[in-house]
């Protein structure tokens, strides 16, 4: 970004563009893209109220973050030289690694030390440590100078061992080749549209197939008789069975070239000819790594990032701030179920084991700690700092990403990769003097957290700056918090950024949970879209409440379907035709008969809905609303953002039916039931509105056709919970003595009970 406003800068110097003609000079240079990022960016202003400076630092911020000065430090001091690599390339990379590392007046000293550390060469390394006063300018001088000398003392002892070889007889060679260490450089051509492997020989004048291969896929091409004599690297003569014309496809080119076919077990082989008539990628034959990737193998490679263990993240800490004038918070712990008490001291015992926790005495702040019974029976942690630490926590301002920019990352990706990280906050490890802020109240004392826990407001954009700085630079690998998409153009592509991506974590001390890992799949399920080598769809699971609604069977759940497609009708075009024989059902002159045509007119109306331009995609930088209804035998609920013009439009549907003893729930508690409890919520920022039922079709309708399947009854414990998220001022038995002892309830009570009495004035 920084390399394209300088260009942008002189192209409107070298062209004398006026200060007030800049700004729209910028947006005509770029693309709508960039325009519209700018204007979410900026949201509610406006890119034209803007001054040149104001859109380039805005830009600036997104697409050029600062990058963490300990992270770039990091990864200063990792860099070693590579296999290969000259001691000017070395030196030049040191350089470009340490321009965000802020060294200041001591970048010489730092450079000419990574160098000494980081030469491949003992010989050269001894020779630096014994120079008094070794200057950085010093220090490559002598390097290159031994390095050249080096390679100059290599090359005469070839030379003569050259000479020497000649007088010798000479073999056939089976070995690797000397340059990049296979047996040979394979590319796949299709031969009138069939793959066929060949090895690129530029020691070979013609291009050839053995007579097998021509029998399986060319033996309807016709064969002349060849006009040229082959001989083998030994001079033995090859026999021939012909020529033919051969259509190939290689690399996106289309020739019709000449073809040999020669009896024996031979390989495929293209020669000059083909060669110099297709455009073969020579700078990755010569990279060519000294052996073909494959999946087993990277992940065989790296299994270290799949151990089950919690990983720690290497080099980078979180520094958490509050408000200035903030008063800390101390709130003591919450009653415990015996039965959990257990379960409870050992989650605790095995966080402290694992470096994520430790026991304190005192502190000023503290959170009420809330258990939470994991699937597989298992206690989680977790505190409710929705009441302590929260409400006065600064927000970092580090945007997460658009799946629209992340997607874009993955352009010509053909198959995809997605890597989960293990518990990915807690591998973060917070500062010594942030740590009081996340101290929890439990009823073995105080702990406080020695890494970053779920839950913290600005964890996510700590965490998701992080990961932009880890994988910086990686093509093909996009990141959004705890979850990795790899992918690539083709095969070989797509394993080395995996390889690269996994070899980056492990440098990092990261774990990944491969049981949630998916390696190489056609098509991924990432951040609720579908991405597959066609684009970005909507996730089945999103709309599973539209698709499966089921058929109304009385007028009031056809009334309730119609107010959730009128609710989104600006969205469906020709809407009133499209649901006129639904409507007819609704006359009351009409009897209730579900014919095929209105069986037909229901079906279209789920795919319109869906096929609409109703369903947006999920956008961070939009405000979510959470739409909730409940029937007397099924809830709904909406997801939905609202849009600039304070319309809102949906995300994702959901619905169930109601289990055996749900319908015996008053209609105030089915109301609650479907508003996901306060344990669950606590990790959020919400505000609960009420809205009108004729203002409220969307989730009305969802409650009223609810998906058939049922729920699992809640335990005892979790209800338990629920109750005690926030604890009432008095006790059930206070209310029991305070009525009784009350003249007036007393009477009301024994009324109650008897059915006897008379009325009060």
């Amino acid at each position: 970004w920084c390399s394209y406003t300088e260009r942008f800068e002189y192209f409107v110097a070298a062209n004398a563009i006026t200060e007030d003609k800049v700004v729209p000079t910028f947006f005509k240079c770029n693309g709508p893209k960039t325009y519209t990022l700018l204007r979410n960016l900026l949201q509610p202003e406006k890119p034209g109220e803007k001054t040149y400076a104001q859109i380039v630092n805005t830009l600036k911020a997104h697409f050029s973050p600062k990058p963490l000065v300990i992270a770039e430090r990091f990864r200063f001091h990792r860099r070693n030289q590579l296999e290969g690599e000259s001691v000017a390339v070395f030196v030049a990379v040191l350089k470009k690694l340490a321009e965000h590392c802020e060294f200041g007046d001591v970048l010489n000293d730092t450079l000419r030390d990574r160098l000494v550390c980081g030469l491949r060469c003992k010989g050269i390394q001894k020779r630096l440590l014994t120079e008094s006063n070794l200057t950085l300018q010093r220090a490559i001088e002598l390097s290159v100078s031994m390095e050249l000398a080096a390679k100059e003392a290599q090359q005469l002892s070839s030379n003569s061992k050259m000479y020497k070889m000649e007088t010798e007889k000479q073999t056939e060679i089976k070995g690797p080749c000397f340059r990049c260490g296979t047996k040979a450089y394979k590319v796949t051509a299709l031969l009138e549209g069939q793959p066929v492997k060949m090895e690129i020989d530029t020691g070979a004048a013609v291009s050839l197939v053995s007579d097998a291969v021509y029998r399986e896929i060319l033996s309807h091409l016709p064969l002349k008789p060849p006009d040229v004599v082959l001989k083998t690297y030994t001079g033995e003569s090859v026999t021939m069975k012909g020529l033919t014309q051969v259509t190939v496809e290689l690399n996106g080119q289309t020739k019709k070239l000449p073809l040999y076919v020669v009896v024996g077990d031979y390989p495929s082989l293209m020669g000059r000819s083909w060669l110099e008539q297709l455009k073969v990628d020579w700078p990755t034959i010569h990279m060519m790594t000294p052996k073909t990737l494959d999946l087993e193998g990277v992940l065989e490679k790296h299994s270290e990032v799949f151990k089950q263990e919690l990983g720690s993240m290497e080099g980078i800490t979180v520094k958490l701030t509050v408000e200035q004038g903030s008063q800390p918070k101390f709130l003591k712990s919450r009653p415990l179920p015996y039965a959990l008490k257990p379960k409870v001291e050992a989650s605790l015992d095995e966080l402290v084991k694992n470096g994520v926790l430790e026991p304190v005495n005192v502190g000023k702040w503290a959170t009420p700690f809330v258990p939470v019974i994991k699937k597989d029976g298992g206690i989680r942690i977790c505190g409710d700092i929705k009441v302590t630490v929260n409400p006065v926590l600064s927000a970092e301002q580090y945007p997460l990403p658009h799946i629209n920019d992340l997607f874009a990352g993955l352009t010509g990706g053909q198959r995809f990769s997605k890597i989960n990280l293990n518990q990915a906050y807690l591998q973060m490890h917070v500062e010594e003097q942030s740590r009081e802020l996340l101290t929890i109240n439990t009823h073995k004392g105080l702990f406080r957290y020695k890494r970053l826990r779920f839950g913290i407001t600005s964890a996510p954009s700590v965490f998701q700056q992080t990961m932009d700085q880890i994988l910086a630079g990686f093509p093909g690998v996009v990141c959004y918090l705890d979850d990795i998409l790899v992918t690539g153009t083709d095969e070989q592509s797509h394993l080395q950024h995996l390889d690269a991506t996994l070899e980056r974590l492990k440098e990092y001390g990261l774990r990944v949970r491969k049981d949630k890992c998916e390696f190489f799949q056609f098509a991924v399920e990432y951040l609720g879209h579908v991405i597959d080598t066609s684009g970005l769809h909507t996730s089945p699971s999103k709309v599973k409440a539209i698709v499966d609604a089921p058929v109304p069977k009385n007028v009031s759940q056809l009334r309730s379907f119609l107010g959730l497609l009128n609710y989104y009708g600006r969205f469906i075009p020709n809407i009133a035709t499209l649901l006129k024989p639904l409507h007819k059902l609704l006359c009351h002159e009409n009897n209730w008969k579900w014919t095929s045509e209105c069986q037909e007119s229901f079906r279209k109306a789920k795919e319109t809905l869906l096929g609409s331009n109703a369903l947006t995609h999920f956008d961070p930088a939009l405000p979510i609303q959470l739409a909730c209804d409940a029937s007397p035998y099924g809830v709904g609920a909406v997801l939905s953002h609202i849009m600039p013009n304070s319309r809102d439009r949906p995300i994702a549907f959901a619905s169930r039916s109601l289990n055996k003893a749900e319908t015996n729930y008053a209609q105030i508690e089915r109301e609650a039931l479907i508003i996901v409890w306060a344990l669950l919520l606590s990790a959020h920022t919400y505000d609960i509105k009420y809205r009108k039922s004729e203002l409220h079709g969307n989730a009305d309708g969802l409650s009223r056709l609810p998906l058939a399947d049922g729920v699992k009854e809640a335990k005892v414990a979790e209800i338990f919970y629920f109750s005690q998220v926030e604890r009432a001022p008095i006790t059930a038995a206070q209310v029991h003595r305070g009525t009784r002892n009350d003249p007036v309830l007393s009477r009301v009570v024994d009324i109650v009970m008897t059915g006897k009495g008379r009325a009060m004035a």
